[in-house]
């Protein structure tokens, strides 16, 4: 257990909807590697299109179209969750779970991690920032992405058997989030207030992180340690959730308590949220998870401290060092009861910083 920490919690405690020629067969194993390919709009009909829910305990394809215009909603399972998260919040998805929505023209738009790194490596690169940013898509073009996703996922939600319902659990708070479009203060940061701006980060990218958090780890209403989830903003127009093996932003209990904010970054940036050190786009913490912490690990606090201090410099190296090197002594607050002291100690790598003391503390934004 990271020093600082005064308490310690004991915690012991097939149908599929198919559509011809984009879908495995119902017999496919989880472990097998599906079609990910993007029928257009002109081959779908109106409304909903269910491509591809062979295996809850894979994922799904799907696409919704509305007046002609198709944005794909992909989901897929990850690894389960660590324990504590597991026992704690028994109504939300055992899993780690990944959701993400992509526009006509191939690009993602709005993307949820479960975890540190994304269950399917093919989104790794699609999740690029500068991916997200290409091409001259105006305000105005984006908020209709939205709104047909929420649409899609709303009925995507519905239509799912019940083997999907821990998919339809993400699907249905998305519908419930306020588009990144539709926020003034994200749309005026970004500096697209006119009808005609573009969003586009091949010439300057601004960058937002909202930190969420709550107590967690709660037995006979007492709450151990804090949770921390981010949500990651750029140019008004691009979402990355980094649940941070938790209560993803936008679920239940989380509030949204600070912000950091970071460019305008001439170039772009290089970061998209992605933890895992070994891949070619990086971000926050890339060693293991581990709810204390205390050795060469982190915890959710730990990459929520990452990513936030990555929001202000555009860049995996931060100011506060990158990846493993990341380490920070900043203000905190406990949103449990035993959370530890603040100023508390964040890294990746906490056997190398004091042991992460009090990283049960949800951090600051800085």
């Amino acid at each position: 257990m990271g020093k600082g920490r005064s308490w310690q919690v004991l915690l012991g405690i097939g149908a599929g909807l198919l559509v011809a020629g984009y879908a495995l067969s119902l017999s496919g194993c989880s472990d097998a590697t599906p079609t990910t390919s993007h029928p257009a709009a002109s081959q779908l009909k109106e409304g909903l299109n269910v491509l591809d829910a062979h295996d809850a305990s894979w994922g799904f394809n799907a696409a919704y179209v509305k007046a002609g215009r198709v944005v794909y909603i992909e989901s897929r399972t990850g690894q389960p969750k660590p324990e504590v998260y597991r026992t704690s919040e028994p109504d939300e998805p055992p899993n780690e779970m990944d959701l993400r929505f992509v526009d006509q023209s191939g690009r993602t738009f709005w993307a949820q991690r479960g975890g540190d790194s994304w269950v399917d490596p093919t989104w790794e690169t699609d999740t690029q920032w500068g991916n997200m940013l290409a091409g001259s898509t105006t305000l105005a073009e984006r908020d209709l992405d939205y709104a047909a996703a929420q649409e899609g996922a709303k009925a995507l939600a519905a239509t799912l058997p019940p083997v999907f319902q821990h998919h339809a659990y993400h699907l249905n708070v998305f519908t419930k989030l306020t588009p990144i479009t539709q926020d003034p203060v994200a749309v005026a940061k970004a500096g697209l207030n006119t009808p005609y701006a573009s969003f586009a980060s091949s010439t300057s990218t601004t960058l937002t992180s909202y930190k969420y958090s709550k107590a967690t780890s709660c037995v006979l209403w007492i709450c151990a340690a804090s949770h921390s989830a981010v949500q990651m903003q750029a140019n008004g127009a691009a979402v990355i959730n980094a649940c941070n093996h938790g209560t993803c932003p936008g679920g239940s209990g989380l509030s949204k308590d600070c912000a950091s904010t970071g460019g305008p970054f001439t170039y772009g940036v290089s970061i998209n949220g992605e933890t895992s050190g070994s891949k070619s786009v990086t971000s926050g913490c890339t060693t293991s998870y581990n709810w204390d912490s205390g050795g060469y690990d982190h915890l959710c606090n730990d990459d929520a401290a990452y990513e936030l201090w990555e929001t202000k410099s555009g860049s995996t190296n931060s100011s506060q060092g990158g990846q493993i090197t990341f380490q920070w002594y900043g203000a905190s607050r406990c949103r449990g009861d035993a959370c530890g002291q603040s100023p508390s100690y964040f890294a990746c790598d906490c056997q190398t910083f004091n042991g992460c003391a009090g990283d049960w503390n949800t951090p600051n934004c800085p």
